[in-house]
């Protein structure tokens, strides 16, 4: 058992480790793990003792309307309205209340803001790390992003707990991941 929870949480590291280095590599406008697909959107989420982690990738097209840097002020409020909204852990993921998690880190980020360059197709990555009391408790997480962001019509899911490993598609329609 405790090999068992040595290597799932060495896979675990590894796995937020690589999310981590593509998410800072702020000035790339390609994914390097999967197509950029409009419409679509990437969550990644992990299990560690206490800690739940999720990170999640989309294209700026479904964040903000547009993949370019901005070119008004409309633009510019699109892209602070999507920041301020994905920094909002609380209102885009209802984790199990029993698990008294808590929030403990929101990063979002995006090669639209800052420095202007040419962007062909820009992404938006958020990362979120939670304290629960225990983990052990979460039985679901609801994924309220669909309504924040209607442009988003699938989520592709991932969830990896000391259980195993999950992958799921998640739509408008079917938006509650069953740990």
């Amino acid at each position: 058992m405790y090999k068992h929870r040595i290597l799932i949480s060495l896979a675990i590291s590894l796995i937020l480790s690589v999310a981590s280095s593509l998410s800072n590599a702020k000035e790339s406008v390609h994914r390097q793990h999967g197509p950029h697909v409009h419409g679509v959107a990437q969550l990644d989420i992990a299990v560690d003792g206490n800690k739940l982690e999720l990170e999640l990738t989309s294209p700026a097209i479904n964040m903000v309307g547009f993949e370019h840097y901005p070119r008004n002020k409309k633009q510019r409020r699109a892209i602070k309205r999507a920041i301020l909204t994905l920094q909002g852990a609380s209102q885009l993921f209802d984790i199990t209340p029993a698990a008294r998690c808590k929030l403990t880190l929101a990063d979002v980020s995006t090669p639209l803001i800052g420095k202007a360059h040419k962007l062909v197709h820009a992404d938006f990555s958020a990362r979120y790390t939670f304290q629960c009391q225990p983990a052990t408790a979460i039985s679901s997480i609801n994924v309220n992003l669909f309504r924040k962001f209607p442009s988003i019509r699938e989520i592709k899911m991932q969830l990896l707990t000391d259980k195993g490993q999950t992958a799921a598609q998640l739509t408008a329609q079917q938006t509650k991941i069953d740990f």
